[in-house]
């Protein structure tokens, strides 16, 4: 389709723009996309013929409409409420849209250290986008200056021009930087992760001189990136928890010796992998940390499992920092399910250790579209427009504050709430992954529920209660209030909440199965031998502890899913078994996803004693559920298998399976 030409003129009065004709442009810088509750937002239409346009929210409803022309060519609306929005605009075939925000007021910016986010003004981003990181109450960026660039002859260091460039710009919006110290320099160790004595003594000192010369702007540090992942090059992966841990604890000392005043984070982990930790810990590394660096780019209900697992590692209580999250599925629903989750997500960081949180990535940027709070500077919708991520992390920011983690609430099994406190105040983060969930609310003093969008749902008098829906978008409850579910009785079992490394317990066992030679998954389904599965072992891997065995060692069973394998011709299946322990009526409930990198086909399935109940192929970057209502016998065996659809190949064939079993009618 041929867009729409569609001016933006800005009618508020912290961000004043002119308007100017051009084809599908929008003339303002981020700020002119983010508006304040009961101010004019006005567009100019630019085309040639009459267009129907409309004002959608968040939750798709239509809140305003009408029509332009070129001769009556102004769009003007005003909203008296928050949110994200999208104006659409139609000709005829032609169309075009744009985004904005409407932010009700930060009355009081929290700590600058607790919610961040990533940029790479490193990388020679302008800082104008600067002004919407603010605007939002986001107190801090994570960002580097690169060693490479920094010492470039030997003992003589300095800061380039956009460098200073970008930190005066923080200076200037009052915005602190989360100092990422990385990566290899030439001078040392032939470009290659520093390794030797001299190279890691290099880093520690330019380490020192960085942090001494930007200490003013300055939140706290990290020893390097995902040393675990990607940047770790050279002979530094021949033992990379021995190698990270010396180049640890030398720049540690530096920055000790030199006063530092901030926190310095260690363990640069991707993901927040145990087995990683545990290394560490061989190594004595937590003594050589204020922090620990993860980036849990995993599901919410995965936080404290690994949270806790890594505590157990470092043997004394340490707070974390979330230093990198996002939300990607490369779906054309990624959008609108990324403001949920990075809610939850941020909830469940802060209520598990986590004293800051840092979202991935401020704008989108060359590959990582999609990933933005705001898009690019060349998007159709608008120069840096917001997504709904970024409205969902301000209300987030707006509502909890400086409010310190007080208890998770206890609820039903699908329902999940977060209580913070502070001195004269109380909000509790509240959802459910269950649709038609609901908690009754009784307000001690009063409270009202906001919306994701920051809009009001429901005032509760003092002494009164409520029954609030809850869904897969949380609301935020300003009150102290007592909550519990109503509704359903919680799942006999959870493939995810009753993982465990003991065979048995729960009732489930972990196995694989070995189908025939050439076999697709169909065929073998077809005359399937659940007395065939063998048991796995418990094993350490590099990323995870998980159910394994040698014969096939990328076959794996862990907490979030698995990774089924193909060896000679033969399709390996993953199981999970779980015997039943009870006669009667129930439903299962299988849920699947994969990354929208994934490349092989995958099928999941239950059976039932050997016959299939239910099977889906998963697509990359999609969900797939099936629900099964059925009648059980105590000793029935349902095993949820997770399958190559077919051969040759099992690369990136990772799946998230998650199934629930519940009894009907008690």
């Amino acid at each position: 389709m041929r867009l729409l030409r569609v001016v933006l003129v800005l009618i508020c009065p912290l961000f004043l723009q002119k308007a100017v004709a051009a084809p599908v442009a929008v003339t303002s810088a981020s700020q002119g996309l983010i508006f304040a509750p009961g101010r004019e937002v006005a567009f100019t239409y630019a085309g040639s013929s009459q267009a129907d346009w409309k004002v959608l929210s968040f939750f798709g409803k239509t809140v305003a409409e009408g029509q332009a022309s070129s001769a009556r060519p102004r769009i003007s609306v005003v909203l008296n409420r928050t949110g994200w929005f999208r104006l659409e605009l139609r000709s005829g075939t032609d169309t075009a849209t744009r985004w904005f925000a409407v932010l009700a007021p930060m009355v009081k910016p929290p700590a600058p250290a607790r919610y961040g986010v990533m940029t790479h003004f490193a990388q020679g981003w302008d800082p104008d986008v600067l002004e919407a990181v603010s605007r939002a109450g986001i107190g801090y960026v994570r960002d580097e200056l690169y060693w490479a660039e920094v010492e470039k002859a030997r003992g003589r260091y300095d800061l380039s021009s956009s460098y200073l460039r970008y930190l005066n710009a923080l200076k200037r919006s009052n915005l602190k930087l989360q100092l990422i110290l990385s990566f290899a320099n030439p001078l040392y160790d032939g470009g290659q992760t520093p390794y030797t004595d001299e190279g890691i003594a290099a880093f520690a000192k330019y380490s020192a001189w960085v942090t001494r010369e930007t200490s003013p702007v300055l939140n706290g540090v990290e020893v390097w990136n995902e040393y675990n992942g990607s940047f770790c090059q050279g002979p530094c992966a021949l033992n990379r928890p021995a190698t990270y841990s010396r180049l640890l604890a030398e720049t540690y000392d530096a920055l000790k010796a030199a006063r530092f005043p901030y926190p310095v984070a260690g363990g640069a982990a991707v993901l927040a992998p145990a087995p990683w930790f545990e290394a560490l810990a061989q190594q004595g590394a937590f003594s050589k940390l204020d922090r620990i660096a993860v980036h849990p780019y995993f599901g919410v209900d995965q936080v404290k499992f690994d949270f806790d697992a890594i505590r157990a590692a470092a043997g004394r209580p340490i707070p974390f920092w979330a230093s990198e999250f996002t939300y990607r599925d490369g779906s054309d629903q990624s959008d609108r399910l990324a403001a949920p989750y990075l809610v939850k997500m941020a909830a469940t960081l802060l209520a598990n250790g986590a004293d800051r949180v840092t979202w991935y990535l401020l704008r989108d940027y060359a590959e990582f579209k999609g990933m933005g709070l705001l898009t690019d500077v060349d998007s159709p919708y608008g120069r840096y427009a917001p997504r709904p991520s970024y409205v969902a992390y301000a209300n987030f920011i707006r509502f909890v504050r400086d409010l310190k983690p007080a208890e998770a609430v206890p609820l039903g099994f699908f329902d999940r709430a977060y209580r913070f406190a502070g001195k004269d105040a109380v909000v509790t983060v509240a959802w459910s992954e269950k649709p038609g969930q609901k908690v009754r609310a009784a307000a001690v003093k009063g409270a009202t529920v906001f919306d994701l969008m920051g809009n009001t749902v429901v005032d509760i008098p003092a002494g009164a209660s409520a029954d609030l829906p809850l869904s897969a978008d949380p609301v935020f409850i300003v009150g102290n209030t007592m909550l519990e579910t109503i509704g359903p009785v919680p799942p006999v079992a959870s493939a995810f909440m009753d993982f465990s490394g003991e065979q048995g317990r729960g009732g489930w066992t972990y196995l694989g199965y070995v189908c025939g030679q050439g076999e697709t998954f169909e065929t073998c389904a077809g005359h399937y031998r659940p007395d065939a599965a063998k048991p796995l072992s418990w094993t350490r891997g590099n990323w995870q502890w998980g159910w394994k065995v040698k014969e096939f060692p990328f076959l794996e069973i862990n907490r979030g899913g698995g990774h089924p394998w193909i060896s000679e011709g033969r399709l390996v299946w993953a199981v999970r078994r779980y015997t039943v322990d009870k006669s009667g009526a129930y439903m299962l409930t299988l849920k699947a996803n994969r990354p929208s990198d994934g490349k092989a086909p995958v099928t999941v399935a239950v059976f039932q004693n050997g016959s299939a109940l239910a099977k889906t192929a998963v697509k990359p970057g999609s969900d797939a559920v099936q629900e099964v209502q059925l009648t059980l016998a105590k000793g029935d065996r349902l095993d949820f298998v997770t399958s190559l659809t077919s051969g040759p190949g099992a690369d990136f064939a990772a799946t998230f399976l998650g199934a629930t079993i519940e009894r009907v009618g008690e």
